[in-house]
């Protein structure tokens, strides 16, 4: 389950979610995925993860609540920026591997910029514990890469 809210919310490449998509599964790739995300379905990734994974990434949008208990009963998770993925995630029973972006490998809070760069840096530690969880968590770091686009086919090119 590919967590994709759109909004005024910092959003990782759409490098990620194929990242987590070709070689999140046991080191290979996802049979299948499925894209939760806003009503307006405006998150730029959509059409270049369908276009990427031709019939094997489908799109859901439906209650918040339903929405709620996919990301919440799904085995493998890839959170986007916010509070929404890792507050789910730890509602999960289910899950086996938990997909975290803005990790701090190779590249600082202030260079991803915008809200990352000030109010919410270091975000990544509040969705993982390196203490461990009872599921494995996975922190992609992205050198190079800023949250600040100045249009969607900007964000999409990244």
């Amino acid at each position: 389950t590919l967590d994709a809210r759109s909004g005024f919310y910092p959003q990782p490449p759409c490098a990620y979610f194929a990242a987590v998509m070709r070689r999140g599964y046991k080191g290979g790739a996802f049979p299948r995925g499925i894209i939760v995300t806003e009503p307006d379905l405006k998150h730029p990734c959509i059409g270049h993860l369908q276009a990427a994974f031709p019939g094997r990434v489908s799109v859901q949008s439906t209650s918040v609540f339903e929405d709620a208990c996919t990301v919440a009963s799904a085995r493998h998770l890839a959170i986007s920026f916010g509070t929404w993925g890792p507050a789910l995630s730890r509602l999960n029973a289910n899950l086996d591997n938990l997909y975290v972006p803005f990790g701090e490998d190779g590249v600082s809070a202030d260079e991803y910029g915008g809200s990352l760069g000030r109010m919410s840096r270091h975000w990544f530690r509040q969705a993982v514990f390196e203490e461990g969880m009872p599921y494995a968590q996975h922190v992609y770091s992205f050198p190079g890469f800023r949250c600040q686009w100045a249009s969607r086919n900007d964000h999409f090119a990244q």
